[in-house]
């Protein structure tokens, strides 16, 4: 899959300055060959290294795999870890962590069971909490000279570049706002949470590696939505949430499509409120996935995540299962506190501190020291 921002659907926008650059397959192949030519001077006359990977830009990443694969060389991968200045450290491709597959509450350590009692404690007892936030803003400084060096990148065609800021700057509140009048108020929201069995189901953001790579098949959400609300157990909703920082991301086509399918609640309303009261969570690779485990609910994943094929959550391969799925997870008690509690030390267990992007010198060396800690485990 190339991913050029360029899908028809649902990224294609009805609203002023929506406009898209798409990128042609002849110039695609070019920056390609550019790209492997230029990783390939990184191994030249055995000059070694461990590549360091991040998840994101997954063309890229998975480029970059290929080209250390070639040459025999390992790598090492970092990716988002639900702790704050924390990540996880992988040498494949897979998203799974085998800390998290082999734990044990039996093995466990009175130490280790009271730091993933906290753990759980600690993420499911704030309820504003947003997972992954370290809390870290950029300074003024910082915004300043990226901008500027966003206008060099692009300083020979700077119309695309002034349309998105104006297309994010003008159009998308509009868009936000409209949206938000077809989506439940928080009292009728409210109203469907406190009085129904519901599965919930929280939108992502389909322009990102989690849904484009990782979950392919669910790239349009919209037709996902009207067959979940199609395969629920007799008796359940379906509800659906948005992310209050994705809206006016979509077209209020797709808006109005949802709210016709689903209850399609104030995604201003924090997840955990509606994950509490749920009977099941169906998620492609959503961090609200890791918060339900933690509060024990059955999970049906779609994607490839983090913490699914682990044990924790019913994984659905074929979508012709679905169904069946559902009905399991509706009928399930969930986990256990000795499951929920082996989970949570296999994430500490698979965090590292540090931070990707922070390049502030204190952060670099933990990064650094991290890796060392990692590659020793190897």
């Amino acid at each position: 899959m190339v991913y050029d921002r360029s899908y028809d659907s649902p990224a294609s926008r009805g609203y002023w300055l929506s406009g898209t650059e798409s990128m042609d397959y002849e110039s695609y192949l070019t920056l390609l060959h550019r790209t492997l030519d230029y990783l390939d001077t990184l191994f030249e006359n055995d000059k070694g290294g461990i590549p360091l990977q991040y998840q994101g830009a997954e063309v890229i990443r998975r480029t970059l795999q290929r080209v250390a694969d070639y040459h025999g060389y390992p790598s090492v991968r970092t990716s988002f870890s639900p702790l704050p200045d924390h990540v996880f450290f992988r040498s494949t491709e897979e998203m799974q962590l085998p800390a998290i597959e082999r734990a044990s509450y039996e093995e466990l350590t009175p130490e280790e069971r009271d730091d993933a009692r906290e753990l759980r404690q600690r993420e499911i007892g704030d309820q504003s909490k947003v997972v992954g936030n370290s809390g870290k803003t950029d300074s003024l400084l910082d915004n300043v000279r990226r901008k500027i060096q966003r206008i060099r990148e692009y300083k020979h065609r700077l119309g695309p570049v002034v349309s998105n800021w104006l297309r994010r700057r003008l159009a998308k509140p509009v868009v936000s706002a409209l949206s938000k009048q077809l989506y439940l108020d928080t009292q009728r929201s409210r109203n469907v949470i406190d009085s129904t069995n519901y599965i919930f189901y929280p939108l992502q953001y389909f322009m990102e590696s989690r849904v484009t790579m990782r979950a392919p098949a669910f790239y349009n959400q919209l037709w996902l939505i009207e067959f979940l609300s199609r395969s629920l157990p007799p008796g359940y909703e379906l509800v659906v949430k948005d992310h209050p920082q994705q809206l006016g991301a979509l077209p209020l086509s797709h808006t109005r499509a949802i709210s016709r399918y689903a209850n399609a609640i104030d995604p201003t309303i924090p997840a955990r409120e509606v994950i509490v009261q749920a009977d099941a969570v169906v998620t492609l690779n959503n961090t609200v996935g890791y918060e339900a485990i933690l509060y024990g609910k059955p999970v049906v994943s779609l994607g490839d995540a983090f913490y699914s094929h682990a044990g924790y959550t019913q994984d659905v391969t074929n979508i012709q299962t679905l169904q069946s799925e559902l009905n399991r997870a509706v009928q399930s008690t969930g986990l256990t506190d000795e499951d929920v509690l082996s989970f949570a030390h296999g994430v500490l267990d698979s965090s590292y501190r540090g931070s990707w992007g922070n390049t502030c010198s204190e952060n670099v060396e933990l990064f650094v020291e991290s890796v060392e800690s990692y590659l020793e485990t190897q």
